[in-house]
């Protein structure tokens, strides 16, 4: 893939620079647009310890561990083929000025009201 003005290839990183590369890109939120039921997802737990807001299908494992959170965005399943659907629901949940950039940490911070996007 190469890289443009809106999207950036950040490359490989160690485990334990996961924090400071998510900083150093300037990170908002995490969109994880899995379509198969997954059994866990590291990436989930990563972008929740960093305070990232999280967008995702309601579906597996992922769904399960959003739906016992508040600070998270599920979109239905059927939504998946629908890319102004999901387009709408990311941009409009900054548009309307819910949410500031997150400080991205290690912990649960910055927790908001539970949503859903039919």
């Amino acid at each position: 893939m190469n890289a443009s003005s809106e999207i950036s290839v950040t490359g490989a990183y160690k485990e334990d620079e996961v924090f400071d590369r998510l900083q150093e890109v300037g990170v908002h939120a995490a969109f994880l647009p899995s379509v198969s039921p997954e059994t866990y997802s590291y990436t989930l737990s990563i972008a929740l310890q960093a305070g990232l807001p999280v967008f995702a299908f309601d579906l597996g494992a992922i769904g399960e561990r959003l739906r016992k959170l508040k600070r998270r965005t599920l979109l239905p399943v059927e939504a998946m083929h629908d890319a102004q659907r999901i387009n709408d629901a990311l941009i409009g949940y900054f548009d309307l000025g819910r949410h500031d950039a997150p400080r991205l940490g290690r912990g649960l911070q910055g927790v908001e009201p539970e949503r859903a996007v039919n």
